[in-house]
């Protein structure tokens, strides 16, 4: 089904012949006899008068070219179609109610039909949204057609006109379906013009209204952009005195002032008008609602207005309390001593100018505000938000923070300076290059552990050996010589071969100490922390280059590097607690042994170098897993002292040098 299925007056056909009369329903609108003041029927009597003054289809013709309200329109409309087709027993035209989003009669033909038989085939035209042709079955067995046919506007369902012809002719009910295709455009032809016709009014009030709020943003002081706003109404509806007032005092008790009066600067000399104006307001504020007087509704009782009536010698008195989004912002007063009464209609002009200028006004007064006002009113309107309705979450958010700076406050932790670590061996052994050499073999690279004794690379002893090989031969020939000379008793020629003999056993033996030391073997057991000569095999090395450097398991020192500000809160015997990189799971407790008087750059900052030990019981528990060059974060224990203190500490210090900077 269509957007149309839920209207109830076409679901039950059958209701169409009810007297119940209700606005939601077609029904009663059709065919009811009794028509009595509700606004969706047809005043038979007026369209009888319609009927009486509409004789000839040349009348009716002249009538739909002149302007008319919609009942009039849609009465010469269909008494026109009803008189060009003939043979229309019944006729009605529906047009959709968008207040109510249903269809009510506007026209029916003639007044005192009854229109029951035609509710089936609007419904299908409201379900179908095109024309309907369905056979007339009943009890009086009449012959003819209940013809229907939709009017569209911006193909939107608009209205539908539905006819009960006496034709049983295919060829005379296509002309009747033509007939109505053509004439339905009249309508939407005519509601068209009324919309652009509504638009065009509504049009001119915004350009009337943007006129006033140019006049109102012009301005750069709040009393004058005020009386600028009072009088551009007081210019636009012809009234002898606009004012405007604002309210003051607590949200519970408020009052209001009157800041500015049309065409009088000088108001204030006019304390009894004033008076009387902020009374009259007030009443209104007090009562939430427009007051009009005179007023067509005499349940609401407004004394002030009445003096403020019968002081002024006023004709009409009207007060429009404005609301922006559920907010009181302000109050406008209009008085009118000659011709017309105020065009209640006017109320809502007034308004729409009001909300449209009060952010305007709101920011010139702002900006016209002293510093200590602005704080003051800031921290006012904090409070009352604080303290006031509604703001649930900004409440709980106090509260909690409330109760967390109370714990702060008294409740006291250890104070811990934390500082970067590095984890060093108390012992370092460099394994140097003994000679000049080329590299044969390296066993072991950085991070390896080894034993003592243990050989990490060799040298090359190819020329070692030859060397050796040389002075052995030279000491054995200098010794047959020197036998010979001894044998001979030449002395001279004996000391020369002793001391020959001597230098070779001495070349003999360096060259043998240096095969022995080709093999490079660990001092003690440990780990390699630097040394890679896997990428160098055969590669020369000279003697004392750094080959290898070795520390040993069991024994290391921790360095903290602590700021230069914090330095003074550590001392000897302080103990703290260590978390490496790479053992993140595990804290290992050390103890202050030493503050050296060096500092060093890091990262724009000066730092001291602190060096502590490591429990012995816990290096005996994980030392296995320790390695020199780890690094991680220490936190040296302190004290005890407040949470507070602890957190600001870093601030209250940089307040502290900055007061100091600048005293005299």
């Amino acid at each position: 089904m269509s957007e149309w299925q839920g209207i109830q007056y076409l679901t039950d056909p059958t209701s169409m012949a009810s007297d119940n009369h209700n606005d939601s329903h077609i029904p009663p609108d059709i065919d009811a006899d009794n028509n009595s003041g509700n606004d969706n029927k047809l005043d038979n009597n007026h369209l009888s008068d319609q009927d009486n003054g509409l004789a000839d289809t040349a009348d009716l013709l002249a009538r739909l070219s002149q302007p008319l309200d919609i009942d009039e329109f849609a009465f010469a409309w269909l008494e026109l179609q009803c008189r060009t087709l003939g043979n229309v027993s019944a006729a009605v035209l529906l047009i959709r109610d968008e207040g109510a989003n249903t269809f009510k009669p506007v026209a029916k033909h003639p007044l005192e039909a009854r229109v029951d038989t035609l509710a089936e085939v609007a419904y299908g035209v409201i379900d179908e949204e095109c024309g309907l042709l369905l056979p007339l079955e009943g009890e009086n067995k009449r012959p003819g057609y209940a013809v229907a046919y939709p009017v569209h506007v911006d193909q939107q369902l608009l209205g539908i006109v539905a006819l009960e012809v006496n034709v049983s002719e295919p060829q005379a009910l296509q002309g009747i379906m033509g007939q109505l295709q053509w004439s339905v455009g009249w309508i939407a032809l005519y509601v068209s013009s009324q919309s652009v016709a509504g638009i065009r009014a509504e049009s001119f009030s915004n350009r009337r209204a943007l006129a006033v709020f140019s006049k109102v943003q012009a301005q750069h002081e709040f009393a004058a952009a005020c009386q600028s706003l009072v009088t551009a109404i007081a210019t636009e509806l012809d009234c002898d005195r606009v004012s405007i007032g604002f309210p003051t005092g607590a949200a519970n008790h408020q009052t209001i002032k009157v800041q500015a009066v049309s065409h009088n600067a000088q108001f204030g000399k006019k304390m009894a008008l004033v008076t009387a104006i902020s009374h009259a307001m007030e009443e209104a504020l007090t009562l939430g609602r427009d007051i009009v007087l005179p007023q067509r509704d005499s349940s609401v009782t407004t004394p002030d207005h009445g003096a403020l009536m019968a002081e002024q010698g006023s004709l009409s008195v009207v007060s429009i309390p404005v609301f922006v989004s559920d907010s009181f912002r302000c109050v406008i007063t209009l008085e009118k001593g000659h011709g017309e009464l105020i065009d209640v209609d006017k109320v809502d002009f007034v308004k729409a100018i009001a909300v449209l200028c009060s952010p305007t006004l709101e920011d010139i007064q702002a900006a016209q505000r002293s510093l200590p006002k602005i704080i003051a009113d800031k921290i006012r309107l904090q409070f009352e938000r604080l303290i006031g309705p509604n703001y649930i979450g900004r409440k709980i958010i106090a509260f909690i923070t409330f109760i967390l700076l109370i714990f702060f406050i008294f409740a006291k932790g250890t104070y811990r300076i934390s500082a970067e670590t590095e984890l060093e061996g108390i012992v370092q052994r460099v394994m140097a290059a003994p000679f000049n050499g080329y590299i044969a073999s390296a066993q072991v690279r950085a991070g390896d552990l080894v034993k003592a004794g243990e050989v990490v690379a060799r040298l090359k002893d190819e020329e070692l050996r030859l060397e050796r090989q040389k002075w052995l031969s030279e000491r054995s020939q200098y010794r047959h010589e020197y036998n010979q000379a001894f044998s001979k008793a030449e002395r001279a020629v004996v000391s020369i071969n002793r001391a020959r003999m001597n230098q070779a056993s001495a070349e003999l033996a360096l060259a043998e100490q240096k095969l022995q030391r080709t093999n490079i073997v660990a001092p003690f057991d440990g780990v390699i922390i630097s040394g890679d000569l896997s990428q160098r095999l055969g590669g020369f090395v000279e003697q004392g280059e750094v080959l290898f450097e070795i520390a040993p398991l069991d024994n290391y020192r921790v360095v903290l590097f602590v700021e230069d500000k914090r330095i003074g809160d550590v001392a000897l015997g302080q103990q703290g607690n260590l978390v490496l990189s790479s053992l993140p799971n595990q804290k290992f407790q050390f103890q202050i042994k030493s503050i050296t008087p060096i500092t060093e750059a890091r990262d724009g900052a000066n730092y001291f170098r602190v060096e502590a030990e490591l429990v012995q019981a816990q290096l005996l528990e994980g030392g296995e897993r320790l390695r020199p060059g780890m690094q991680g974060i220490g936190k040296i224990e302190v004290d005890q002292r407040r949470l507070i203190s602890i957190w600001t500490r870093s601030f209250t210090e940089w307040l502290s040098l900055q007061i100091w900077k600048w005293l005299p």
